[in-house]
């Protein structure tokens, strides 16, 4: 009788606490504060609510449907790669489950979803999970790329340059600065250096035409050299007269969106190739192993504790047999 008391108690204080809820800010503090969360998973998964709760007018918590998911997937997906609407539905998915804490009696949407839109949230689109660029792919990106000089072109270039010659993450990419370069003269090899996923440092190698197309897109914007404080990828926003200003994430992402789409219309690139930083990192490390790199290596270089994982999500392995039977037929 006792836990029949507790129980009903706990859910009146719960149906009062979700009674109260009438904002965006009040979701927040009952919802997702002190849950534990990494401030860069906090702050995803709040991106991801808030995003919701615009979209839907504010539509209470309580109320949502796996309808109101699924639509909230396409939209996101719409304007960002299939992995950022995928982390958005994780952040709803994680608020969903704190009120089924909350309230064990009510009905989480992602319990009662049906079983296609559960494969839909979790994959995207069918084979698409480990897919990388090839060699000739990426070459003819970086050839369309630098055949335009215009100054967009430019930067769009040193992104994909630096992106698919380290492996950086989006944000890893933003946040980098003239005091992010790093050189040694002894090698002649550069690096790059800041603070990664999970708060945790990095210092990778980049490749030194990543490095001179960076240098060039900046100095064709600014027309100054790097100094101190000066980050390497900018807003365009900010073009006439202004210091540089940081580029945003989710600008990144529209624009990589936006490059991969032209390159489709050009039938330079697979159709079902989605670009993202997430597409260059896997291709990096594909193209590693493609070229002969032992895999502990790339392991090393991707900054993965568990090569299981690196080889199951990140490395696309999946190559014809047509040049090995050509070669074992004697076919020119």
């Amino acid at each position: 009788m006792n836990d029949l008391v507790t129980l009903q108690n706990k859910a009146l204080e719960a149906i009062k606490h979700f009674q109260e809820i009438k904002s965006f800010e009040d979701l927040k503090m009952w919802l997702m504060q002190g849950r534990g969360l990494s401030p860069e998973t906090y702050n995803s998964y709040m991106e991801a609510v808030k995003q919701f709760y615009t979209l839907f007018n504010g539509l209470h918590p309580l109320q949502w449907t796996p309808a109101h998911i699924e639509e909230f997937y396409d939209v996101i997906k719409k304007k960002n790669s299939i992995r950022t609407a995928q982390i958005r539905i994780s952040g709803i998915k994680k608020i969903c489950s704190n009120i089924k804490e909350l309230m064990p009696f009510w009905d989480n949407p992602f319990d009662v979803m049906n079983t296609s839109v559960q494969s839909k949230l979790a994959t995207g689109e069918k084979g698409k999970k480990k897919i990388a660029l090839y060699k000739k792919e990426l070459q003819s990106v970086l050839e369309y790329l630098k055949s335009d000089n215009t100054l967009k072109a430019k930067q769009n270039y040193a992104m994909i340059m630096t992106l698919v010659t380290t492996g950086l993450r989006a944000q890893e990419l933003c946040n980098l600065d003239y005091d992010s370069l790093e050189h040694d003269p002894d090698s002649d090899i550069w690096y790059l250096k800041g603070i990664g996923k999970g708060s945790k440092p990095f210092h990778v190698e980049v490749h030194p035409d990543a490095v001179t197309a960076s240098h060039e897109a900046f100095t064709a914007r600014f027309k100054r050299d790097w100094k101190q404080g000066d980050f390497l990828f900018w807003s365009l926003e900010n073009y006439h007269g202004k210091p540089p200003v940081r580029m945003n994430k989710s600008v990144l992402w529209i624009r990589l969106k936006d490059i991969g789409n032209q390159l489709k219309e050009q039938g330079l690139i697979r159709k079902e190739l989605e670009f993202s930083a997430h597409l260059f990192r896997r291709s990096y490390l594909s193209l590693l192993s493609r070229e002969g790199m032992q895999t502990v290596e790339i392991q090393r270089h991707s900054r993965h504790s568990n090569i299981e994982t690196l080889i199951s999500h990140y490395i696309d392995l999946t190559e014809s047999t047509r040049p090995y039977l050509d070669n074992i037929l004697g076919v020119a």
